[in-house]
């Protein structure tokens, strides 16, 4: 199962999470080059969220969901297009 897919699936989402998972969904591309602190500051969140959103899926930090987004990606961007 994609990233994508699974980040629809969570229902207990902070606002802020909401607000990263947007994010990530309209920018995946920006979001896998950028570190933390630029993700935490262009989408107004902590870096603690982004890794609570991490461990909410099961994955060990930061650079695992960006490894998941990447290999989602093409995937997430034709069912986009459908």
């Amino acid at each position: 199962m994609n990233i994508f897919s699974k980040l629809n699936k969570l229902t207990n989402l902070t606002e802020n999470e909401k607000t990263l998972v947007n994010f990530m969904q309209d920018n995946p591309d920006s979001f896998v080059k950028m570190n933390a602190i630029e993700i935490s500051e262009i989408c107004f969140i902590s870096t603690s969220t982004i890794y609570r959103l991490c461990r909410k899926l099961d994955l060990s930090g930061l650079s695992e969901l960006k490894v998941q987004v990447s290999v989602s990606i093409n995937e997430y961007l034709k069912e986009q297009d459908s």
